[in-house]
């Protein structure tokens, strides 16, 4: 990167350290990002608070260079909370890409 500028804070997102905001995989070959308006989630917002690592899905969309981006929670079956994605002494984990395997280590 050559420069770095502050956007602010991104409405919608649970406070948190060591943030994350990555694309979920399409799920079938061909696939195009949802419509604007549909409730399919596109991407996974992980961070960790209170001693636990969390993931929130929801959708979103890029702004334009020097603005932020739209982030919308999504709202499913089980509502639109974050969920613990740690059941033990982990904490501030981070994600790495696979694109060799097309896949996202968390």
């Amino acid at each position: 990167f050559r420069s770095w500028y502050r956007l602010g804070v991104q409405e919608g997102f649970a406070v948190g350290e060591c943030p994350s905001l990555f694309p979920l995989p399409r799920t079938t070959p061909g696939a195009s990002p949802p419509a604007a308006g549909d409730s399919a989630p596109t991407h996974v917002h992980k961070f960790s608070s209170g001693w636990q690592d969390h993931v929130r899905l929801g959708t979103y969309r890029d702004g334009a260079p020097g603005q932020r981006g739209k982030w919308t929670p999504w709202i499913g079956p089980l509502g639109n909370a974050s969920r613990s994605i740690d059941h033990g002494a982990f904490y501030a984990s981070k994600d790495m890409a696979d694109p060799a395997n097309g896949r996202r280590i968390v």
